[in-house]
């Protein structure tokens, strides 16, 4: 159970969650909202609803399925996903969350899962039901037994005495990751991680049950269940949610929830703040109110100093305080989160930009070259080190290493594969074992934890470090024609390196210029700010770009293309046409 201070007193979710509904059981948990933000009361659940309709999937799965099944849970955002989900905590049944398919390579991709996680039932609704039987037959995933409408099981079905609760060290349900680089392979998350990281997201929310969270993320993300999703139900407090789609059509339409519903906590991705910075207008922002929103959340991707500045500035106006704008680092294999900014707003620290490219955090000199960091926070109840990805010795504030995290919100491996848990996962440092390397590069300023970039993605010309993420927010302030598009930096991994840059483009915007016309721009912006020379520039449609489903940049999908030919350049294309004419 848990008081109004958010103490926890069970290391199982579902003992805690049953302790909310018994303070909470006629108070709003959930509202799913229509694309264009309105609530509907066959979307909505209050505390003791949700718990009845858990309860009505867990006593199903406990008759046709035993404790350490996995199911597969495909659905489109609404509350049967989150129903489903804590059924299958109810019933000790392995959730897995993964996106529904929408096109060939969703579907290769779910397969992998269902053929890795060794899928005994899949959870859908009754409009998915058809669709998802055919795709299986055609895929050949005869693995998967049962194909089950939640929608369809009868409330009334449920066990009338409780479940017997798990145990700390039960598995809860596995996060699939992207996929990006290899197959997807699943994070094990027990009951003990997913609390102890709600633990860690309540250190940085401080959240109460008189707040409410309103959201867009996809379900089957991790910043989506957990941090969405799961915190509010943790605390005891309700949330509005759109879905992705409605988010992506219409951006300003998460912060009009927010203001149409006292929202006070949200979270989302730093493209999110972009788009909502740039498709704000005096109309969309006439009476929007933000003067209650207590945190927005930025994670899950690089956070830019100067998207932040922006969406502060433009929203001011609209009553947004700075301090409500939080950075925050987490990732799978972590559960969610690792560190966060607590109440005192985001820190940009200008460090020097030529020790940057020599692994060294410092101060920027008056007149040296400067480049912005943003910081992600502090970490609460994990342990973090820096540490020398080649050496493997910790190394000391002011430099930076790959992030190394220790402790209780740590996963316990990915799900049938050894190998890939024994690189990542349980590894010693200094004489102490159970560090988990994430990949990513940061170091420590004060106690505060900035993150640089991605370890795989770094691109290391003639001995000076260069992250992708920074070439790609200099490449998009270029023009305007690229400022809405996506954008790919990489190495080509060769001696001398080649870098390449992809970027979207809009011909809309190019006035009289002509495409070629960008590349120019592009090569002397980073010249300029990165004292780097692109070895070529490929300008490409609008969606040529590809994201993983956390809506990541997938570099080396992107790499790959191009040495393969098959990006094509619409700079050469268009100048060509043009030319002729």
């Amino acid at each position: 159970m848990q008081n109004s201070e958010g103490a926890v007193y069970f290391d199982d979710f579902v003992s805690h969650f049953r302790g909310i509904v018994a303070e909470n059981s006629d108070r709003l948990a959930i509202s799913f909202l229509s694309d264009r933000g309105e609530p509907a009361a066959e979307r909505t659940l209050t505390f003791g609803e949700l718990d009845a309709q858990s309860a009505a999937v867990a006593g199903y799965l406990r008759e046709a399925h035993g404790v350490g099944e996995r199911a597969l849970l495909l659905f489109a955002p609404g509350h049967e996903f989150l129903y489903s989900f804590i059924g299958c905590l109810f019933a000790q049944v392995i959730a897995v969350p993964a996106p529904v398919p929408t096109d060939a390579k969703g579907m290769e991709r779910l397969g992998k899962i269902v053929r890795d996680s060794d899928i005994g039932v899949l959870l859908t609704t009754e409009a998915l039901r058809p669709a998802i039987t055919t795709w299986l037959t055609e895929s050949g995933l005869d693995e998967v037994r049962s194909v089950v409408a939640v929608d369809s099981i009868d409330i009334s079905t449920a066990p009338s005495s409780p479940f017997e609760a798990p145990t700390p060290d039960t598995v809860a349900f596995l996060q699939y990751t992207s996929g990006s680089t290899t197959d997807p392979k699943g994070v094990v998350i027990t009951h003990r991680n997913l609390m102890a990281n709600q633990r860690e997201i309540h250190l940085v929310t401080e959240a109460t049950q008189n707040d409410v969270a309103a959201g867009w993320l996809p379900h089957f993300h991790d910043m989506g269940l957990i941090g969405q999703l799961l915190h509010p139900l943790y605390v005891g407090f309700p949330g509005h949610y759109l879905s992705p789609v409605a988010f992506l059509k219409r951006p300003m339409l998460w912060l009009e929830t927010l203001s149409r519903f006292g929202g006070t906590m949200t979270v989302a991705p730093n493209f999110a703040f972009e788009m909502c910075t740039r498709r704000a207008t005096e109309d969309n922002t006439a009476g929007l109110d933000l003067a209650h929103v207590r945190i927005i959340l930025n994670g899950s991707e690089p956070v830019h100093p100067q998207t932040l500045v922006d969406f502060c500035e433009r929203f001011a106006p609209s009553g947004l305080d700075a301090k409500a704008v939080y950075p925050c680092y987490g990732l799978a294999e972590a559960t969610l989160l690792v560190s966060g900014v607590r109440g005192t707003g985001f820190t940009v620290f200008d460090a020097d930009a030529d020790a940057l490219e020599d692994n060294r955090v410092s101060a920027a000199t008056e007149n040296g070259p400067v480049r912005p960091l943003v910081g992600s926070g502090v970490v609460g109840v994990s342990e973090v080190a820096i540490v020398d990805p080649a050496s493997l010795e910790r190394l000391q504030n002011g430099r930076i290493g790959e992030i190394w995290v220790r402790g209780e919100t740590v996963a316990q491996g990915y799900w049938r594969n050894e190998a890939a848990t024994a690189e990542t996962f349980d590894l010693g440092l200094s004489g102490d074992k159970g560090y988990m390397r994430t990949g990513d590069l940061g170091c420590f300023v004060g106690d505060e934890l900035f993150v640089t970039g991605r370890l795989k993605d770094v691109i290391i010309v003639n001995g000076k470090n260069h992250y992708p993420h920074d070439l790609e927010q200099t490449a998009k302030s270029a023009h305007p024609a690229v400022e809405l598009g996506l954008t790919a930096a990489f190495g080509m991994g060769e001696f001398p390196e080649r870098v390449i840059l992809v970027q979207e483009f809009s011909a809309d915007a190019l006035g009289e210029m002509d495409a070629a016309d960008l590349k120019p721009l592009l090569h002397e912006a980073i010249r300029r700010s990165h004292g780097l020379v692109v070895s070529e520039i490929v300008l490409v449609d609008r969606k040529v770009v590809s994201r993983t489903t956390s809506g990541k940049i997938r570099r080396a999908e992107m790499r790959d293309h191009f040495r393969d030919g098959r990006l094509e350049d619409r700079g050469a294309a268009l100048t060509g046409a043009s030319a002729s004419q």
